[in-house]
């Protein structure tokens, strides 16, 4: 959460010095806030040992980065997003350390009515399109190292997009069982978003810190540090891929799916264009194109046992869903630049 020059003492002493440890930022969130938001237990413990208040409150802040519509919802404790963010053991210390579970947040929920809201597809697209229920995970502190003075806690909110559009179980739906084809055995094409989803994620991911998201791409963001796009794309699993998946390989009906890996891919000039061949560490890939407009970087797998080469052009919107093991590669990008949402899911225990 806070920068690795800083051990705990320093940090506590930098924050009580300037008097904000429980400070509403210019985000709208205190410091204990973004603790949740970051699932750092030791750094909850740290600042509510050291005085930062348990029922401190968000502030309904509306601002700009890049032109793009941030929000923050007022009057939420820390509490409220321990619970939405299903993080049982700071959920439990803070109510052990005496969290209020009776505060109503300013679209009327308590911490616990939050939970309820993960329950159903509606409450799940109204919680994210109004973008009522948390901030996202990106909250983290840097630093001047010739002057600390400079730190600050960065954070934004899901944006009111439509991106509940795009991960809303009737659309993937309609446009996944729709459209499927087989390129070659094991790999197939399915539709899942509009180009207006893909433009959407795209936006809302260009404001995020973007780092190499695996050992094989050095551009990108890694899906498990954003709990809001690794919440949509866990609700696609569950209630779209998976009951497809399992008709479309003819699998158990029992099969459960969970995400092993995932992650948002970029390809650009003068940074990665292409990938060498190689197989997943999964059972099943799902590989969408996101966009934005660019010529080469071409999909190729090779067809088992005849090892022949399969060539497939990306759509935007649409994806390509195949088993772990079948080789495949990127060809070289040769203009533009194409960004890739990466789902890799193995079977559950």
């Amino acid at each position: 959460m806070y920068s690795d020059d800083f051990n705990d003492a320093e940090f506590i002493k930098f924050i009580k010095e300037r008097e904000i440890i429980n400070s509403n930022g210019s985000d709208g969130c205190c410091l204990l806030h973004h603790a949740v938001i970051n699932d750092d237990l030791n750094i909850v413990k740290l600042l509510i040992s050291n005085g930062a208040n348990i029922e401190c409150l968000t502030m309904d802040k509306i601002y700009y980065v890049a032109n793009i519509k941030l929000c923050i919802l007022g009057n939420q404790t820390p509490l409220h997003l321990a619970i939405f963010n299903r993080n049982v053991e700071i959920t439990e210390y803070l109510i052990k350390n005496g969290a209020n579970q009776n505060v109503k947040d300013n679209n009327n929920n308590t911490p616990d009515e939050l939970s309820s809201i993960k329950k159903n597809d509606q409450a799940y697209n109204a919680a994210i399109t109004k973008v009522v229920t948390r901030n996202i995970t990106t909250a983290q502190q840097t630093h001047d190292k010739n002057d600390k003075s400079n730190n600050q806690i960065i954070s934004c909110n899901m944006l009111e997009s439509g991106l509940s559009n795009a991960f809303s179980t009737k659309n993937l739906s309609e446009n996944i069982f729709n459209s499927c084809s087989l390129l070659i055995k094991g790999v197939y094409s399915i539709k899942c978003f509009s180009t207006e989803d893909c433009n959407n994620i795209i936006n809302y991911v260009q404001i995020l810190n973007c780092s190499a998201p695996n050992t094989m791409n050095n551009y990108g963001i890694r899906l498990s540090d954003n709990p809001e796009l690794k919440l949509a794309v866990t609700h696609m699993i569950d209630n779209v891929i998976n009951k497809f998946c399992i008709d479309l390989f003819q699998l158990a009906n029992d099969t459960k799916f969970e995400i092993s890996h995932s992650f948002i891919i970029k390809y650009k000039l003068g940074e990665d264009i292409e990938l060498k061949e190689h197989q997943d560490d999964s059972f099943i890939t799902l590989n969408i194109c996101l966009g934005k407009q660019f010529t080469g970087s071409q999909l190729y797998f090779y067809e088992e046992n005849t090892m022949r080469k399969y060539t497939h052009m990306h759509n935007v919107g649409y994806g390509i869903l195949h088993f772990g093991n079948v080789i495949h590669g990127v060809e070289p990008l040769t203009d533009g630049e194409r960004w890739n949402l990466v789902l890799w899911l193995k079977c559950k225990a």
